[in-house]
C-alpha cells in the first residue's frame, strides 16, 4: 500500500503541473487509471480523492457504493480508532444511571464560508480559511446564555422500553423532527462496527440511551450553524456515558470530534456541514470562547485542521459596533449548497472566480482590524470589506441575497453609520450581521429596527445575541 499511495502521489503532481484551470485539474487528477490499483481499499482510496469522483470510478469498475458513502466511510475511518467504546456490559453497573450535559453557543462566520466545503476543497491549491466566533445571548459565558443544550443519558432500560430514545425541544416545547439524533446514532454504529447495533448491545446490556437536544430563544433557520453543533455536541456526550471513564472523553483530540460530526452531516446529506464543523466550531479548538479563530484547512477528502485565534480584534468593542438581525425568512441553505456544489464540480469559471474571491476577502478582513488608526476607520473598512464577501457570494449563488432579501439588505445599509451589511450562512434568508462606525450609530439601529416595523419585514427583528466576552 505504501509504494502504491507513493506512485499515486507522483502520478497526482504530474496531473495537475499538466491541468491549467481548475475544471481541468479536477478531471485531470482524480481519473479511473490513476486510482484502479487501489480500488480494493475505499477507505484508503477516499483519502485521495473527492467523495463523487471516487463513486464514478467505483461505478465504472462495477462497484455499487454512492458518494455518499465514501464519504461517511472517510470520516468514519478517520475517528474511529479515537472514538470506539469499550463493550457496554463493562461500562452499565447494574442500577447505575450516567449523564452528560453541555450548554452550547451558536457561531457567526465572519469571513471564509464555503471555502472549505467540497468541491472547493479538492481542486489543487484550495486551501480553506474560515473566520468565525461563537454568540450567546448577550455575549455572556454563563450556561444560562447558551442557546443550545445538549443532553445524554445511559440507564438501565425500564421495561418494555426502546433501548434508544431521541427527543428534541424548542423554548421547552417538544419537537417531531429528530434527524439529527438519529444520525448521531447511526455514525455511533459505523464507528463501533461490528455485526451488531448500538441498539441490540444497550439491549444486551439492559440499558437504554437516551439523547436530547434544546434550541431556547431563536428562530429556526437562522444561518448560526445550530444544527451542525447540536450534532457535534450530541456527539460529545454520548461518548462521554457510553466509555467506562469520562476522561477518556475528554482525550479525543478536537479534530476528531469534527470530523465524526462531519459524518453526521454527510449521513443526513446536508453537504453543508464542512463550512458549518471544520470553520464555525465554538467548542473546538484553541480560544473557544470570547475569541475569534481562523481554521483552515488543507485539500482532501478527511480535512486536516488548524485553528489559531486573531486576537487583533476586540471581542467587546466588536460588540459595541454590530448587531445581528432577522430577516423573518427561514433559510433555504440545501438548496443553496446543492446549487453552489453543482456550479463547482462543473467548473463554472464565475463561481470559482468568486470562490477566489471570498477566499481573499478572509485575510483582508482580519488585516483591517490592525490596518485603521482610529475604531471609526477600522470598522468603517470592515464593513466594507463584509459587504464585498457578501456581493461575492451573490456571484456565487443568485438566491444568496435574492428578490425578496434584497430590499432588507439595501434597508440595513441605508441606515445612518451602517458601513457594511452580510448574510450569516449559506443566505438565502435567516440573519444579517450589520457593522456601524460607532457604538451610538450600532445603538440607533438597533432602536429603530425594535420601535418600527421594517418597510415589507414586518417579521424583521433585533437577535438578542453578541460575541461571548
Amino acid at each position: 500500500v505504501f509504494w502504491e499511495r507513493r506512485a499515486l502521489t507522483r502520478r497526482m503532481r504530474d496531473a495537475q503541473e499538466a491541468a491549467a484551470s481548475p475544471a481541468l485539474q479536477l478531471d485531470a487528477v482524480w481519473t479511473t487509471d490513476a486510482f484502479e490499483p487501489l480500488l480494493d481499499d475505499v477507505a484508503l482510496l477516499s483519502r485521495h480523492a473527492p467523495a463523487d469522483r471516487v463513486a464514478a470510478i467505483l461505478a465504472r469498475a462495477g462497484r455499487d457504493k454512492s458518494a455518499q458513502e465514501v464519504e461517511i466511510g472517510a470520516l468514519v475511518g478517520a475517528c474511529a480508532t479515537a472514538w470506539r467504546t469499550v463493550p457496554l456490559e463493562e461500562t452499565v453497573p447494574a442500577g447505575a444511571t450516567r449523564t452528560a450535559a453541555l450548554r452550547l453557543p451558536c457561531r457567526v462566520v465572519l469571513a471564509g464560508g464555503w471555502t472549505d466545503t467540497p468541491p472547493y476543497t479538492y481542486a489543487r491549491g484550495s486551501r480553506g480559511g474560515v473566520l468565525n466566533y461563537p454568540v450567546s445571548f448577550g455575549g455572556a459565558r454563563t450556561d444560562d446564555a447558551m442557546p443550545i443544550s445538549v443532553r445524554a443519558t445511559l440507564r438501565p432500560a425500564p421495561a418494555a422500553s426502546p433501548s434508544i430514545v431521541v427527543r428534541a425541544t424548542a423554548d421547552g416545547r417538544a419537537v417531531d423532527d429528530t434527524t439529527i439524533g438519529m444520525a448521531v446514532v447511526n455514525v455511533l454504529d459505523r464507528i463501533n462496527g461490528g455485526p451488531t447495533t448500538l441498539a441490540d448491545r444497550l439491549a444486551a446490556a439492559g440499558a437504554q440511551l437516551e439523547l436530547s437536544s434544546g434550541v431556547d430563544g431563536l428562530p429556526v433557520g437562522t444561518g448560526l450553524g445550530v444544527s451542525s453543533i447540536i450534532a457535534l455536541g450530541l456527539l460529545v456526550v454520548a461518548r462521554q456515558v457510553l466509555v467506562a471513564s469520562t476522561d477518556a472523553a475528554a482525550e479525543v483530540p478536537g479534530a476528531t470530534h469534527v470530523l465524526a460530526a462531519l459524518a453526521v452531516e454527510a449521513v443526513m446529506g446536508s453537504r453543508g456541514g464542512w463550512q458549518d464543523m471544520v470553520g464555525g466550531l465554538p467548542v473546538v479548538g484553541p480560544g473557544s470562547l470570547g475569541t475569534m479563530r481562523l481554521t483552515t484547512s488543507e485539500p482532501g477528502a478527511v480535512p486536516a485542521l488548524c485553528t489559531r485565534v486573531v486576537d487583533t480584534i476586540d471581542v467587546p468593542s466588536w460588540n459595541q459596533h454590530t448587531c445581528l438581525l432577522w430577516s423573518g425568512t427561514t433559510r433555504r441553505a440545501a438548496a443553496v449548497v446543492a446549487s453552489v456544489s453543482s456550479r463547482l464540480t462543473e467548473g463554472d469559471a464565475d463561481a470559482w472566480q468568486a470562490m477566489g474571491t471570498i477566499d481573499r476577502l478572509t485575510q483582508v478582513f482580519v488585516d483591517a482590524s490592525v490596518a485603521g488608526s482610529t475604531a471609526a476607520q477600522t470598522y468603517r473598512r470592515q464593513g466594507e470589506v463584509l459587504s464585498d464577501i457578501r456581493r461575492a457570494n451573490e456571484q456565487l449563488d443568485a438566491t444568496f441575497c435574492g428578490p425578496a432579501l434584497r430590499p432588507l439588505v439595501r434597508w440595513v445599509e441605508e441606515q445612518r453609520g451602517v458601513t457594511g451589511v452580510h448574510i450569516v450562512g449559506a443566505g438565502a434568508g435567516g440573519a444579517l450581521l450589520a457593522v456601524c462606525g460607532s457604538p451610538k450609530d450600532r445603538d440607533a439601529l438597533v432602536q429603530r429596527v425594535e420601535e418600527e416595523e421594517v418597510p415589507g419585514f414586518p417579521g424583521a427583528t433585533v437577535l438578542p445575541l453578541a460575541a461571548v466576552e
